[in-house]
């Protein structure tokens, strides 16, 4: 791989590798205090449950729900990002959630953008792809799901669910880039984890995907395939409380904390 290609690959594995969302997983959770064993019934936080949108008490939402991280180790470290549910809408068995993402690198311009979820009445989240937009410009169309964070029965058994996506991504650095997106989700069991000063009880999850895509650098198409391992920590009423991503090929892990929620 030539040096302008390294740096296509770096740049989009940055653009991708934001909190939350991975921009695609962005997010990461990507984004997202009860301490519920990982055995109980996925039903809607008590708070509010005439306005929670979430099927899954892992991943709560309800209007105005807000959480903000940090990246505390990695490449990103000192970036934060704010996700805020901002609205929903329902189809047959699925709850359609918009968040609101804010992400500060430090030196660097705000990006704001929406995320969007699919609440399913199984408890499985999925992060969709039909449109994202993002800062410097950049945007992104396309179809499919990854499969965030599985039913609670999925993540009790440690079923591997697969999923597929593509995209074209329009970003003013790289210019179009056809993106295929495909790996699987597993709930990997529970432990303990502290964050926010506070020893919380968690159940974990394991993402494990790639992207196939390709950038025009110089005028020359390069394939670039980078595969990504993604670990979440979510509590029960509150959601995710930490995660850390690797990718291959990558420069370590990058690692994300919840820094404050309303739900907390």
């Amino acid at each position: 791989m030539t040096c302008d290609e390294r740096r296509g690959s770096t740049a989009m594995r940055r653009r991708l590798g934001d909190p939350i969302g991975v921009a695609l997983l962005a997010g990461v959770l990507a984004s997202c205090s009860g301490s519920s064993g990982a055995g109980a019934t996925p039903t809607p936080s008590p708070r509010h449950q005439a306005t929670d949108y979430s099927m899954n008490a892992l991943f709560p939402a309800h209007p105005g729900d807000s959480w903000s991280y940090k990246v505390t180790a990695g490449v990103s470290a000192g970036t934060t990002q704010k996700l805020t549910v901002s609205g929903s809408h329902a189809t047959a068995d699925v709850n359609h959630v918009i968040m609101k993402s804010a992400v500060q690198s430090p030196g660097t311009l705000p990006i704001t953008s929406d995320e969007f979820y699919d609440f399913h009445t199984n408890g499985e989240v999925n992060l969709t792809y039909g449109s994202l937009s993002g800062g410097r410009g950049g945007t992104a169309t396309g179809s499919g799901a990854s499969i965030l964070i599985p039913s609670q029965s999925d993540i009790n058994s440690g079923v591997s669910r697969p999923f597929t996506a593509s995209l074209t991504l329009n970003d003013p650095r790289l210019g179009q880039a056809p993106v295929t997106i495909s790996g699987t989700s597993h709930g990997t069991g529970e432990t303990t984890v502290t964050e926010m000063h506070r020893t919380l009880h968690v159940s974990t999850v394991q993402v494990d995907f790639s992207l196939d895509l390709t950038v025009t650098v110089s005028g020359k198409p390069n394939s670039v395939h980078v595969a990504f391992s993604l670990k979440l920590w979510l509590v029960q009423g509150v959601g995710m409380v930490r995660s850390e991503m690797t990718s291959t090929p990558g420069s370590g892990t990058t690692v994300t904390e919840l820094q404050s929620t309303n739900l907390a």
